[in-house]
């Protein structure tokens, strides 16, 4: 009995740290979640029912309170399991749980408070309140069936396996929110530009698919409205690919803004490399590999240059820094010093995967030429006065999963240094 109170309050501690990590997502972070479930429901209602209107935003809405109110009425059994475990005051049990639910959601909203673009709302404490004490009269009522039906040993080990079920059904969920559902990172850079610029940047996709034709993608692409798009490698995979459906999601994203694009690790292990930079150019794409190219938007003037460390000659930096602001596009985020002092304000990199698997409130596991626990996993650094973003990037590789480590989309808006 030991063991299983122990165990009890092991699964209810899990269970609130799962509550506290999505709790810790950004606005942004949460909506784009909750956004990209309420885009698959519509999807599946769509084929059903080809007359639904496609309205998102009510959608989202529900979406988001009765997660809410799921996860605290799985909290509500969770607790009032662990405390009846070994007890018989079933009365005082059932009050503590509540207590004790009701406590975590104040707590839960207070944390949201220190959370970007979030805040703390009294109606939600009480939809969790309310989802907990739901819990709690459902652990209830099966304790007292299971009192007054005496059941089998055959119909306990349904039961049982009943009961591993739906947390296999739980890890499915988890591990397609987590590899399958997109967010936005979003980062202000002030930069010497006239007017602000809105730049997408991704990566690693590996002939990933987000819905039909990456309809998911591009919808959530076109929301941002970036005047440019750049992508830095890894595209395709090594393994066998379907390049059409690759160049079709370029070309779509070529349609929707200037595209600019540096190959990866992965271009050039592929046997599709000539087809892919071809099918790339003739889809609208520009190609980078050791090249700067200089674009004018809003008025600003920009130059972007790509490397290419797979092609035969190494890009020259002696003309770099002409214009007002130069983005250079680079696979490889630990190359981030060999860039230093040669007049570039961003860099933009990908491959490491964020990780892969990361640590719910730190950084990631492993890196391809970093090795265990990256510096240059995701996000923002910066050395002097030159910005390095690195993307987690959308696919996977050789590891097919990611985890605490959704797809990424990084958007990135230059700021004039006097706003």
């Amino acid at each position: 009995m030991k063991r299983r109170r122990i165990l009890s309050w092991i699964a209810t501690a899990a269970w609130m740290a799962f509550i506290f990590f999505m709790s810790h997502q950004t606005a942004n972070e949460s909506n784009e979640l909750s956004v990209g479930l309420s885009e698959k429901i519509i999807t599946v209602l769509k084929s059903l029912y080809p007359s639904i209107q496609e309205d998102g935003f009510p959608l989202n809405h529900y979406v988001r309170k009765s997660a809410h109110f799921f996860t605290y009425m799985v909290l509500g059994i969770l607790t009032c399991n662990a405390l009846l475990i070994g007890k018989r005051n079933e009365k005082k049990a059932y009050i503590q749980g509540l207590i004790i639910c009701v406590l975590y959601a104040v707590s839960d909203e207070i944390h949201q408070l220190f959370v970007p673009g979030r805040g703390g709302q009294v109606k939600d404490v009480l939809l969790d309140s309310a989802g907990s004490l739901t819990g709690l009269f459902v652990y209830g009522g099966f304790r007292r069936l299971k009192d007054r039906i005496r059941l089998s040993e055959k119909a306990k080990k349904r039961l049982k396996k009943f009961s591993y079920f739906g947390l296999i059904l739980l890890l499915v969920l988890f591990v397609y929110i987590q590899n399958y559902t997109l967010t936005v990172s979003e980062f202000s850079i002030p930069s010497p530009v006239d007017k602000p610029v809105r730049l997408v940047h991704l990566s690693d996709l590996h002939n990933q698919t987000f819905g039909k034709d990456n309809g998911r993608l591009i919808r959530r692409i076109d929301r941002l409205d970036p005047d440019i798009i750049v992508f830095t490698g890894d595209l395709i995979d090594r393994k066998p690919v379907n390049l059409e459906a690759c160049l079709r999601t370029m070309k779509m994203l070529a349609e929707m803004a200037p595209v600019y694009f540096v190959p990866g690790n992965h271009e050039y292990w592929s046997p599709l490399t000539k087809e892919l930079f071809e099918g790339l150019k003739n889809s609208g794409v520009t190609v980078l590999s050791n090249e700067t190219v200089e674009v004018e938007i809003r008025g600003n003037v920009l130059e972007i240059i790509g490397i290419d460390f797979g092609a035969n000659q190494a890009y020259d930096f002696d003309d770099t820094g002409t214009s007002s602001y130069c983005i250079l596009l680079n696979h490889y985020p630990e190359d981030f010093w060999r860039f230093k002092g040669k007049g570039v304000h961003l860099v933009l990199s990908g491959h490491a995967h964020g990780g892969q698997f990361r640590l719910p409130f730190g950084g990631g596991l492993y890196a391809p030429g970093q090795g265990f626990f990256p510096y240059y996993d995701s996000g923002i650094f910066q050395e002097d006065n030159m910005y390095m973003i690195v993307s987690r990037g959308l696919g996977n590789s050789v590891i097919p999963l990611r985890i605490f480590n959704r797809p990424e989309i990084v958007y990135v808006v230059l700021k004039p240094d006097s706003a």
